[in-house]
């Protein structure tokens, strides 16, 4: 039921910056809190490969560094520079892999929150459970405005919902009241960005900058707040129902509240591309471990999926990001090269005739099965056509890492592990358990500092990119 407005200011956004700055760590159950380091390890992981890009690691080193002050860049050698710069850079780089975590129905809260709340925590020297409650709320709140809101056609998920996620978590480390907490993400759903899916069809990398541009403004609008600067008194409502969104449901912000957490319902990413490809990747490996399948004997590809994830039925061009955005050419990549990871959407893999020919012969559609079932199930139907008019089906109702089909920490843990070899080399289990630990930490800047153990580095500019 809609609540009617008090003060002038929506009560539903006043109630949700109240429970922002109310909740403190004991009060978040376990199982939430262990969910929410999982979800801090991988994207950990997500970041430090993704560091390893061209773009990326010639944007670290352009940048002015800060000595022993600020916050801690993950990438080669760790440099420290301000938080502010910290926040976008680490929040591009976790982007790049398209692996970092989800929640639906749509929307990554994590790499927009987490980038900008490790900045300030570790820029203000707080703890390891300041650091994860905040983190904990920030994507409560970007969580919860996806939940509320149906955004424009065309409209990226990126660099919105999550800003005022990041403005949130950073108002709760600056111990803002509820009223500093609501200006903060007033601030925020004002200064959001007006992100576009064209790019990641195009290939332009620039859309890699979305979460961390948004992470890095959620937490100028935190300290903006803290300062004095005020927002104005319904912002979600006009920005996401207006502006960006063509309905929001303010009930939606509040329901539930406290009861349940939403970190705790996000996805796990196993695959290095949109996750809208995920569902019918699983599918297709279903097939392909029954009966292996040589691609010049595959004649057609018949894919059945939810309307929303027909999003990336797109020819791709040979560059990475809009190969990551293709449906049809993940499909082919997965039969000709035999893996879905990182290699298989980079290099000369690209470019490769099969994957190109075959790309061609796949087909997907939306199926009433699948639209009825979303978002409870994020799913899809998978029928390969052999040239010998033979057909192999199977379907996926939730792909690996899904909340209906989740992710172990042992299988999050080889993740992390296998992307994060060629930065940390043999210490990658070191780092792994150490920021497992981070509920412990005294300050967060610990988490620089046992990552540059991990690497082997004996300083902060050692061995940066």
């Amino acid at each position: 039921m809609r609540m009617p407005p008090r003060d002038g200011v929506a009560i539903e956004e006043a109630a949700l910056a109240e429970f922002v700055a109310e909740t403190e760590f004991r009060l978040i159950p376990g199982r939430v809190r262990a969910r929410a380091i999982r979800v801090f390890q991988d994207t950990v992981g997500v970041i430090l490969r993704g560091a390893e890009a061209p773009e990326v690691r010639r944007l670290a080193t352009a940048l002015p560094k800060a000595g022993r002050a600020g916050a801690t860049i993950l990438a080669r050698g760790f440099p420290r520079c301000d938080p502010f710069t910290a926040a976008w850079v680490n929040g591009t780089a976790g982007i790049f892999l398209e692996l970092d975590e989800g929640h639906r129905p749509t929307g990554h809260p994590g790499i927009h929150v987490l980038p900008a709340a490790l900045a300030l925590a570790e820029w203000r020297g707080r703890s390891g459970r300041d650091f994860l409650t905040a983190f904990i709320l920030g994507y409560e709140v970007a969580a919860r405005i996806s939940h509320a809101t149906r955004l424009r056609q065309g409209v990226h998920p990126h660099g919105h919902m999550g800003t005022v996620g990041a403005a949130a978590a950073c108002a709760k480390l600056l111990r803002l009241n509820a009223a500093g907490v609501r200006h903060a993400t007033a601030q925020a759903a004002s200064l959001g960005l007006a992100t576009s899916w064209t790019p990641c069809f195009e290939g332009a990398t620039g859309r890699n900058l979305y979460a961390g541009a948004a992470g890095a403004i959620g937490l100028r609008c935190a300290l903006a707040a803290a300062a004095g600067f005020t927002g104005p008194e319904r912002p979600l409502r006009e920005t996401f129902g207006t502006l960006l969104g063509r309905r929001f449901d303010p009930a939606r912000l509040v329901e539930g509240l406290g009861k349940e957490f939403e970190i705790a319902t996000g996805y796990a990413k196993f695959h290095a591309c949109c996750a809208a490809n995920h569902p019918a990747l699983d599918a297709l490996d279903g097939i392909l471990r029954r009966r292996p399948v040589a691609p010049e004997a595959v004649a057609r590809v018949a894919v059945e999926t939810t309307p929303y994830f027909t999003i990336v039925d797109k020819p791709y061009r040979p560059l990475s990001l809009s190969a990551k955005f293709s449906l049809p050419y993940a499909v082919a990549a997965r039969i000709v090269t035999g893996g879905t990871g990182v290699e298989a959407f980079e290099g000369a893999v690209l470019t490769d005739p099969r994957i190109r020919r075959l790309s061609r012969r796949v087909a997907v559609r939306a199926a009433g099965e699948w639209a009825r079932r979303w978002p409870r199930d994020g799913g899809a139907t998978v029928t390969l056509t052999l040239a010998t008019g033979e057909r192999l089906r199977a379907s996926c109702a939730n792909p690996f890492g899904a909340p209906r089909n989740p992710a172990s920490a042992a299988a999050l843990r080889r993740k992390f592990l296998s992307l994060t070899a060629p930065v940390l080399g043999a210490g990658a289990p070191a780092a792994w358990a150490a920021l497992g630990r981070v509920a412990a930490m005294g300050t967060m800047a610990e988490v620089g500092r046992a990552l540059r153990r991990s690497a082997g580095a004996r300083s902060p500019g050692r061995g940066a990119p």
